[in-house]
C-alpha cells in the first residue's frame, strides 16, 4: 500500500510483471497528484486582528474534521466586495479562474469559490455558473430557484448580507451583489433538515450579528447537517452551503486552502478587499 496524508492506493499484486506495472501506475498518479494537484496544507495561524482589522481567523477540527473558519466584520466602512467574473461576456461562458489567483490579482485579504457551474466540454476551460451572480446590480447569470444564494446590500458603512432559500427575482434585485451557492443549511439559528448525510469537502459561509458578521467554513470532510451544527455554534443564525468537493477552496492574508487533492478551477469566487489606507 502507498499512502501519503490524503490519499491510500492499493496495489495487488497479480503475478511480476503486472504487479509491477500496477505499482509504477500507483507511485505515478500518486507524485503526479502531489505535484499538481496538491491542497496548501492548513498552515493558517490563528489570528484575531485587532478592532481596526476586518478579519478573523482560526484553525480547529471538528468531527475529525480539519476547519478553517474566517470571521469577516462587514461593519467595516473601509472594505469593499470583489467578485468574479465582474463583467458580462457572451452566453455568460467565462474563463476559468482558481480562487486563489482570484485573490491574488484583485488583492482580496479573504476570497472564497462561489457557485456551481457547468462547462462546455470535457477539454474546455470555459464555465458557465449554474445560478445567480450578480456584480453591482448587474445580473451576470440566470437565478435558479431550486437553489439558495447569499446576498449583499451596501450600507453607510460597509455591507448587510442575507441569505434567500431559493433564488428569485425579487429578493436578488434589492442586493447590490448575490451569489448562487447550493443550500440553505441553517435558517432563524435551526438546522434545515432536508439533507442525505455525505461527507465531502464543504465550504459555507454563516450570518451572524444581525447580517453584519460572515462566518466562512472550508472543511476537510463534513455533512451539511455536521457544518450546520459547527456554525450555529459560532453564532450564525442562518447559513448556505457554497459549491463543495473538488471545488472548495478559501484564500485568507495570501495563503489558500484547498482540502482535495484533486481540484477543479472554479467558475466564479467573490471575495472582499480593503480599501488603500
Amino acid at each position: 500500500m502507498i499512502q501519503n496524508h490524503h490519499t491510500k492506493i492499493c496495489v495487488k499484486t497479480l503475478g511480476n510483471h503486472r504487479g509491477f506495472f500496477f505499482l509504477r501506475k500507483s507511485i505515478f498518479l500518486t507524485l503526479i497528484s502531489l505535484l499538481f494537484f496538491s491542497c496548501v496544507s492548513l498552515n493558517f495561524p490563528d489570528t484575531d486582528t485587532g478592532n481596526n482589522q476586518p478579519i478573523k481567523v482560526s484553525v480547529l477540527t471538528f468531527n475529525d474534521s480539519k476547519c478553517v473558519v474566517a470571521w469577516v466584520n462587514l461593519n467595516s466602512s473601509d472594505i469593499v466586495i470583489q467578485c468574479y467574473p465582474e463583467q458580462a461576456e457572451k452566453d455568460f461562458w467565462f474563463e476559468a479562474k482558481r480562487t486563489g489567483t482570484f485573490a491574488r490579482e484583485s488583492q482580496c485579504f479573504m476570497a472564497v469559490n462561489a457557485s456551481p457551474f457547468e462547462k462546455k466540454n470535457f477539454i474546455s476551460t470555459k464555465r458557465r455558473t449554474v445560478g445567480i451572480h450578480r456584480s453591482q446590480k448587474t445580473n451576470l447569470s440566470s437565478p435558479e430557484e431550486k437553489y439558495s444564494a447569499i446576498t449583499f446590500s451596501k450600507k453607510d458603512a460597509g455591507y448587510s448580507a442575507s441569505i434567500i432559500k431559493n433564488q428569485n427575482e425579487i429578493e436578488i434585485e434589492k442586493s447590490d451583489y448575490a451569489f448562487g451557492g447550493f443550500f440553505t443549511i441553517v435558517q432563524n439559528g435551526k438546522y434545515v433538515d432536508e439533507y442525505k448525510k455525505i461527507r465531502d469537502a464543504r465550504l459555507a459561509i454563516g450570518i451572524k450579528d444581525n447580517s453584519r458578521t460572515l462566518v466562512f467554513l472550508a472543511a476537510e470532510k463534513l455533512t451539511f447537517e455536521e457544518c450546520a451544527k459547527l456554525l450555529i455554534n459560532l453564532g450564525c443564525t442562518d447559513a448556505i452551503e457554497m459549491d463543495g468537493g473538488s471545488s472548495t477552496e478559501i484564500s485568507i492574508l495570501g495563503k489558500t486552502y484547498r482540502p482535495c487533492i484533486i481540484t477543479r478551477k472554479q467558475g466564479s469566487s467573490f471575495g472582499f478587499r480593503k480599501l488603500a489606507e
